[in-house]
């Protein structure tokens, strides 16, 4: 591979079936799902397997980790609660009575509540759930089954009255697919976008973004106009999957479109934000770099050296390094500035989206083997929109800490009385989390 260098590795674990979803990694421990109906939890030093939890069926998203409890779900149509511990059942939740009900994707666990889609005929339902107990708070409607995790944050408020309002964002459909955005809170409907194709991957919020420079966006029709540029952290990325493979730039608060980019492929991966920075893959293998506030290319490369295979991993930033995973059964580190590739690894399978965390790369293969790699000249987490905002996992502390007061019987985001509740642990109107 034109004699690039290979990244070493460290240790594999082997599972009975394929790996799918990104493994998780929490102090110290790598929670990873198998499509052999298992969970397992492993030392991310060793490899060494510290326990494994059975599920009725495939496990083909990744974990999600908050406190003591491991968030997954599963082909079973079960959403499963497990002490990180010893892989004990806390509880589990059953989206639909419905025999073809799935929960194929992530959850997203967001301040005690676990937000996940239903797949399969049978469930076509975004599920907040508290992660407590496994007792469903709300549920919304798609018109077709979810098919991506969603992606929850707080934006910018319509209400004049409230600064931020926090928003669940998630796709859905198989021909015709919608990017909806949803209240946090009660699961309402805030706006739809539906483009002209599918939408492929799940939706991505920027934060704590750098933007390059402060230059202007160009229409979508490509006519040369100046519009005013944007605000990455008031804007939400999607992609659809079609021959045109665009990349949507909408406005959280009102989903109107900021400026699209036509890439002529068919667009395969999430996008992933970090540095001002939106990176995505297509399935003819290229590899693409789009400046957050503009929609101008920075670069695109060829990650299938030539063999036209596609990006069909997540991008993940570490350092200057983007590191991402071909059907070529091939994992590579690319630089951030050009687009130079950096360093080659070679998969037994299909690799999936990997989590970087102390300069390690972990990912796992579609034969069932877990990989943990050390990532050249890198010594870093992942970073950007992914960790931030649920989809990646690994650092916890991130997502959405902050100074919480002691309770009061009103929700000091939204100021909905509160005083019928019993020590709540967020408000039922907005979402709020009320104690540490």
């Amino acid at each position: 591979m034109r004699d690039l260098p290979a990244a070493d590795e460290l240790w594999r674990f082997e599972a009975r079936d394929g790996i799918e979803g990104g493994p998780t990694i929490v102090n110290g421990t790598g929670y990873v799902g198998s499509a052999d109906s298992h969970v397992y939890a492993l030392d991310v030093q060793t490899g060494e397997e510290r326990w494994r939890f059975e599920t009725g069926d495939e496990v083909t998203g990744a974990p999600a980790v908050s406190e003591d409890t491991v968030v997954v779900g599963s082909t079973d149509g079960l959403l499963y609660g497990i002490d990180t511990k010893d892989g004990t059942e806390r509880w589990s939740f059953e989206t639909t009575s419905d025999a073809t009900a799935e929960v194929d994707t992530s959850p997203t666990v967001i301040n005690g509540t676990a937000y996940v889609g239903g797949g399969g005929i049978g469930d076509s339902y975004v599920h907040a759930v508290g992660i407590e107990s496994g007792s469903e708070r709300w549920r919304f409607e798609t018109d077709e089954s979810v098919n991506g995790s969603p992606t929850v944050v707080d934006v910018a408020s319509a209400d004049a009255e409230s600064t931020t309002d926090r928003v669940v964002f998630v796709t859905s459909g198989t021909f015709d697919g919608i990017a909806h955005a949803l209240d946090a809170g009660d699961g309402t409907e805030r706006w739809r976008f539906q483009p002209e194709a599918q939408v492929s991957a799940s939706p991505t919020v920027p934060v704590d973004s750098t933007v390059n420079g402060t230059g202007t966006a160009q229409t979508p029709d490509d006519t040369g106009e100046d519009v005013p540029p944007i605000d990455p952290e008031r804007s939400v990325y999607i992609v659809n999957g079609s021959h045109h493979g665009t990349l949507s730039t909408l406005d959280t608060v009102t989903g109107e479109t900021h400026w699209e980019v036509d890439t002529r492929g068919n667009l395969a991966t999430m996008p992933t934000v970090a540095g001002g920075i939106v990176y995505f893959g297509s399935q003819n293998g290229v590899l693409y770099a789009i400046d957050a506030m503009s929609g101008e290319k920075c670069w695109a490369v060829d990650a299938s050296f030539d063999t036209g295979l596609g990006v069909t991993a997540d991008p993940t930033v570490v350092g200057d390094t983007v590191v991402v995973g071909t059907l070529a059964t091939i994992v590579l580190g690319v630089d951030t500035d050009e687009g130079g590739t950096r360093w080659t690894f070679s998969t037994e399978g299909r690799p999936s989206p990997a989590t970087v965390v102390d300069g390690t790369a972990f990912f796992g293969t579609d034969e069932g083997t877990l990989y943990a790699i050390d990532v050249p000249n890198e010594t870093g987490n992942s970073t950007g929109s992914r960790v931030l905002r649920g989809t990646l996992g690994h650092h916890d502390h991130t997502v959405h800490r902050r100074p919480y007061p002691d309770f009061t019987e009103t929700c000091l985001n939204c100021e909905t009385n509160l005083a019928h509740l019993e020590e709540p642990s967020y408000c039922p109107n907005c979402g709020w989390e009320l104690s540490a």
